[in-house]
């Protein structure tokens, strides 16, 4: 028997002498699945030997029968077995987070109607009672006892940030105190080799270390200590740092009280012999000569040198005249805008113009600026609330409204000024 090339020889055994009743069927050698009936024809041009094997007896067949059946169960079982575990691995996992995110979408829907419902009734509650806006960073029962006794409620929370600021403060351990004085050590050293006689008393405003810059008159740039490269210039922000310094090493023993005041008094008569506008110091000097290199007046500047003699002339009695005496020249007038109640970025004596641009967020390092200006009587105090000082609700939590995210916009006025205790909410 041939199909095309393929040939096939086929066997018929069939020891019952039964006219039907197939037992098995082989093909070279192998046997086809239990309870097929066809033979597969192949067209490979090969001999294919086939054995088909008819019931024996009645007997045969029932046990043929049986075994059959019990071939059908084990499969059955394989399959439901299969079925059960793709169940278990595929699908129970699927729908269950397919309920839990319809749960939490729903919970998540439920949550902000509730809040945006809260926050209706409280901005009523809020305008009706000319509420203070900072009472957005805390919890609604703090607002609400706000609302029912604001002096009770000012004083506790008051109370409790002093206590938060004392405890967190007496939480830093020895070892984290001699790694900050250390770190305070290594600041000084920059300050005490370079705040000298050879740059005016007044500190450069940065240095390269050695190997990482090369001297660059055309910059300013020029050879410092052991290798290093000074950049000369120094700015209002450079000079107020530098008295504060001072300051600070008096405080922590690293020069003492004398050799502070000696260095301040020094520091402010070259402060003394700078030029100047309305009191107000230009961008930059060159520290060596101080000849003003940039005569652009910025209020950021000029408001952290304010806040930094403002600092010295309150520890040190013996240069408070001169220290307080050069902040008193210092008129902020000129940079504030009446309409708009801010402060512009700075002002240009040479081409007489202001900067069309404005600080207008309270959380920056213009804060100090404007406090200054306030304390000096220069700008009216109603600059301060015009100031962008609104709360935002963010994935992190509630925080203000700022430039960059950046540590120096929230601290830096907190070296002059310990805005937690004296005024935790002013921000």
């Amino acid at each position: 028997m041939g199909l095309r090339e393929a040939r096939y020889e086929i066997t018929v055994r069939n020891p019952g002498h039964v006219s039907k009743g197939v037992e098995s069927i082989r093909v070279d050698g192998e046997s086809l699945p239990l309870g097929t009936r066809v033979v597969p024809f192949l067209d490979d041009g090969k001999l294919h030997k086939v054995e088909v094997l008819m019931v024996a007896s009645n007997g045969d067949r029932r046990d043929h029968f049986l075994a059959y059946a019990r071939s059908c169960l084990a499969q059955r079982d394989v399959v439901k077995d299969n079925r059960l575990r793709a169940f278990l691995r595929g699908t129970l996992p699927r729908a269950g987070r397919a309920v839990s995110r319809a749960l939490s979408n729903a919970a998540a829907k439920v949550s902000a109607r509730a809040v945006s419902a809260y926050d209706r009734g409280y901005g009523v509650l809020r305008s009706a009672l000319a509420l203070p806006y900072w009472l957005e960073l805390y919890p609604a029962w703090v607002r609400l006892a706000y609302a029912a006794v604001p002096a009770t409620t000012e004083k506790a929370l008051r109370a409790v940030m002093g206590l938060l600021q004392r405890r967190t403060a007496a939480k830093i351990s020895e070892e984290d105190k001699d790694y900050l004085l250390g770190v305070l050590k290594k600041t000084w050293r920059y300050y005490d080799d370079y705040a000298g006689e050879d740059y005016g008393n007044l500190i450069p405003d940065h240095i390269d270390a050695a190997g990482t810059n090369t001297a660059n008159a055309k910059e300013g740039r020029e050879p410092g200590r052991n290798g290093d490269v000074v950049y000369a210039p120094t700015s209002p922000t450079n000079i107020g740092y530098g008295l504060l310094a001072t300051a600070v090493a008096a405080r922590f023993g690293l020069i003492t009280r004398a050799q502070a005041v000696e260095r301040l008094g020094r520091a402010l008569k070259t402060v003394e012999s700078l030029p100047k506008f309305n009191g107000l110091l230009y961008n930059f000097y060159h520290a060596r000569t101080t000849v003003a290199t940039s005569r652009f007046v910025s209020t950021v500047d000029n408001g952290n040198l304010a806040a930094a003699l403002t600092t010295v002339g309150n520890l040190f009695p013996e240069v408070g005249g001169r220290a307080h005496g050069l902040r008193d020249a210092m008129d902020f007038s000129l940079l504030y805008d009446p309409a708009k109640k801010l402060m512009h970025i700075g002002y240009s004596p040479d081409t007489r113009e202001l900067t069309p641009s404005y600080y207008d967020m309270r959380v920056s390092e213009a804060r100090t600026a404007y406090q200054e200006a306030i304390a000096k009587g220069d700008i009216p105090p109603e600059a301060w609330f015009a100031l962008g000082h609104g709360v935002v609700r963010t994935p992190a939590g509630t925080t203000f409204p700022n430039y960059g995210g950046t540590a120096m916009e929230f601290s830096t006025p907190l070296g002059h000024l310990n805005e937690a205790e004296l005024a935790p909410h002013t921000w």
